[in-house]
């Protein structure tokens, strides 16, 4: 089966954990923005998840169209066009690891089924995640 899926908004990384202390022990914890950004995403993952989760090994494509940054518009057409990759931070692993996280328990039961991922960035005019899901 295969599945695509497109969410219309704008990609986010996954934050760190924040560390604190509680009753003398270190506790780490999602920041209330990282739990706001995932929430976000996990909504509208579920609005197109299929019947059941997959199964076995899956093979996923995960692709980041990020908003084109105001630039001149010479900059902004090459963006646009792929001439202009963003090499910029946040890097692409933490993208990876928000939407594994956020589609584990929905299109999979654990991530450690994903056997192979290709993950990308471009700019695009509408920022969004373009997700295709392949497997059993």
């Amino acid at each position: 089966m295969v599945i695509h899926i497109t969410i219309p908004i704008v990609p986010k990384a996954q934050a760190r954990d924040r560390i604190g202390v509680i009753a003398g022990k270190a506790r780490s914890y999602k920041s209330p923005k990282q739990r706001l950004e995932e929430n976000k995403l996990q909504y509208l993952l579920m609005a197109q998840r299929p019947p059941e989760p997959f199964k076995g090994a899956i093979s996923l494509i995960v692709g980041i169209y990020l908003p084109i940054p105001k630039k001149s518009r010479i900059w902004q057409e090459k963006a646009l066009k792929g001439e202009i990759r963003p090499t910029t931070r946040p890097d692409i692993d933490n993208y990876a690891k928000q939407i594994l996280d956020t589609m584990q328990g929905i299109y999979f039961a654990d991530d450690k089924q994903v056997v192979t991922m290709e993950i990308y960035k471009r700019y695009g005019n509408q920022p969004r995640w373009e997700i295709r899901l392949e497997g059993d």
